[in-house]
């Protein structure tokens, strides 16, 4: 029952994902003519934190490292990358997975004592999508990419040529990227409610190319830093992990699991530029084919680096973008900054699911969030978030947003349920679909 409840999700995870090279998003249908300009109105806004002035960590992409994580001894368990997939996933990243229990895994089904862990079923299938994505955006067959990429070091010496070709062509160019971006986000469906905050000023965008501000994010070497109640960040992230293996959930749990889910569409979402190729394009002559590479060598860097601690140090030195949920008054700031197109893009999409979850948990526990919980989530998050995304009609999509803010806070067994999928799936978010319509009657 458990391998048949795996291979299930398998599947699913798998129809999903591989319909396309990049993810299965619908162009935005743009109208005839230009609406008539009126004044900008606050409305009711059913996404707004519950918690007011609450305000998260800022994030950026980064890699994972060891902290208060239970050590899973003599498991067999462990990523399948498949047959006719090259295995490039660098041996501590691939440890970080199999050997250990993250304590997401709380809120993740439990296929049982015979079948892989959930994790490491969605963190497989992403990692297949994403060396698919790789093979389509380079213009190889599959079977190619290990002699591309044999190492970490040949991997980053690509990566940083990709980078520097996408850094040259689009220089001069920030202003109109910078409206491009922030316009192919947001004129997606599933964005119309977050669209209509942003036109009355609920929520206010700040996305600019250039250097990541990440001043006040958590690093390795700030670990030791007090916090208001007197423990240092890492007591209590000590303290809060332990209160969650003693079965209390509290809120960093849920948090953890939306982290999940808002890397993953980050991620997912970094190939957008495939929508405006032609405006791209336009301002410089097959840009949006340099993206493809640089977007796709940034993917399968997630798995090819090694495990390191990120301390302040290598962020100053390469981090390439940030995201930061800002409290303004009454209304929110979602500020980014990327130093290319695909990045900035990326942290933005990142912004909004961390508007949507940041009040799941408290002040404290959005205080001990570092960057290196981040590239776990970005390892697993692509197929996790398409899992959820599956379950809802096309038709629904323009309701993912307020879907995943009641999702997040479900009762545990019931999110567990979602994610297996299935009939008792297919019921939930019904509901769910049912909830989140009644609550956007009033910004429609």
């Amino acid at each position: 029952m458990d391998k048949n409840l795996k291979n299930v999700i398998m599947r699913l995870v798998e129809e999903v994902m591989a319909e396309a090279p990049a993810p299965t998003i619908e162009p935005p249908t743009k109208p005839s003519a230009p609406p008539t300009p009126t004044k900008p109105t606050t409305r009711p806004n059913p996404l707004r934190p519950t918690r007011p002035g609450i305000a998260p960590r800022p994030k950026a992409l980064s890699h994972d490292v060891e902290a208060f994580l239970n050590q899973r001894k003599g498991l067999t368990e462990k990523i399948d990358t498949g047959e006719d997939i090259p295995d490039l996933i660098d041996p501590s990243k691939r440890a970080k997975i199999e050997d250990e229990k993250d304590y997401v895994e709380q809120i993740l089904p439990d296929l049982g004592p015979e079948a892989d862990r959930y994790l490491e079923i969605i963190t497989s299938e992403s990692y297949k999508q994403n060396i698919k994505r790789v093979a389509y955006y380079l213009g190889i067959n599959i079977n190619e990419i290990q002699n591309k990429f044999p190492n970490y070091p040949t991997m980053a010496m690509l990566a940083i040529k990709a980078l520097n070709d996408v850094k040259r062509a689009e220089s001069g160019m920030k202003q109109q990227l910078e409206k491009i971006a922030v316009d192919v986000v947001l004129d997606l469906q599933e964005y119309d409610i977050i669209k209509g905050l942003v036109e009355d000023g609920s929520i206010i965008i700040d996305a600019k190319l250039g250097n990541a501000d990440l001043t006040k994010a958590v690093t390795t070497d700030k670990m030791d830093e007090e916090m208001p109640n007197g423990l240092t960040v890492a007591e209590n992230l000590n303290i809060q992990v332990n209160t969650m293996l003693g079965d209390k959930t509290e809120g960093k749990l849920r948090r953890t699991l939306a982290n999940y889910m808002t890397q993953g569409d980050a991620t997912n979402k970094m190939f957008l530029f495939n929508l405006v190729s032609d405006k791209l394009d336009a301002l410089s002559p097959n840009l949006s084919k340099k993206y493809g590479v640089l977007a796709a060598i940034t993917q399968i860097g997630y798995y090819m680096t090694p495990d390191f601690p990120i301390t302040s140090d290598i962020v100053n030195m390469a981090a390439v973008g940030s995201e930061q949920v800002i409290p303004t008054g009454d209304k929110y700031t979602i500020k980014v900054r990327a130093m290319t197109f695909p990045y900035l893009v990326h942290e933005l999409v990142k912004g909004f699911g961390d508007y949507l979850s940041m009040d799941i948990a408290s002040q404290e526990e959005l205080d001990t969030e570092t960057l290196d919980d981040e590239t776990k989530q970005i390892m697993a998050g692509p197929a996790l978030e398409m899992q959820l995304r599956s379950l809802v009609p096309k038709e629904k999509i323009e309701y993912l947003p307020l879907i995943k803010k009641l999702f997040y806070k479900l009762p545990i067994e019931t999110i567990k349920e979602i994610l297996a999928g299935g009939m008792k799936a297919k019921y939930h978010m019904d509901n769910l679909i049912d909830t989140a319509e009644k609550g956007s009657e009033n910004v429609d």
